[in-house]
């Protein structure tokens, strides 16, 4: 008989798409975690070749930002719809991280003295959550929808897998630690639009 499904998972599969919120949110907004020292009056502009570098890594970032913010579909307790929705919903995930690893990459290196390196770090941080994602919709491909408590515990095993989402703090924090670049960011126009959102 068809079963309904748990309020744990529910709570799980919510705690999923939270962390890809939050990624959205970090990547996006401003650093937090430690403010900035005041800049004096006199300081100097960020340099226009990098601001338009930063310029187009924010565009990159607000061209995935819908499906990095879709929600899974959890308006059915029947499992079978719940396993696909959170399915495609991984699948729309991986696909927006493979699109944003692209096209940061085709910007080239930013222009800063370490540049080669901080986009490597940075596009290596993105696969790796890629990746992370990918092995989540591989258990999910595997719960099965007869069984409640084995439903439970594969749900349980793909919040597992995404927890590096959950830790993931913003993939483009290697970048904007550089002054240069953090300048950049600053005082482009798209990270500001988005900033604002």
């Amino acid at each position: 008989m068809p079963f309904r499904v748990l309020p744990d998972v529910r709570v799980l599969i919510c705690a999923v798409a939270a962390g890809a919120l939050t990624l959205t949110s970090a990547a996006c907004g401003p650093e937090t975690s430690t403010p900035a020292p005041q800049q004096p009056s006199t300081a100097l502009a960020a340099d226009p070749e990098a601001v338009v570098w930063a310029d187009q890594v924010c565009q990159a970032i607000q061209g995935q930002a819908g499906k990095l913010s879709t929600l899974p579909a959890l308006d059915s307790a029947e499992p079978r719809r719940l396993k696909q929705g959170m399915i495609t919903y991984l699948d729309t995930l991986s696909e927006a991280f493979g699109d944003l690893v692209a096209r940061i990459e085709a910007t080239g290196p930013p222009p800063v003295a370490n540049g080669e390196a901080l986009l490597s770090r940075t596009t290596t941080t993105l696969r790796d959550t890629k990746e992370s994602i990918e092995t989540a919709r591989g258990t999910a491909n595997e719960a099965s929808t007869e069984d409640p408590a084995a439903f439970q515990a594969t749900m349980t095993a793909v919040g597992e897998d995404m927890g590096e989402l959950h830790r993931m703090e913003d993939p483009t924090g290697d970048l904007k630690a550089d002054p240069a670049l953090g300048k950049a960011f600053a005082e482009a126009a798209t990270c500001k639009q988005i900033e604002g959102a």
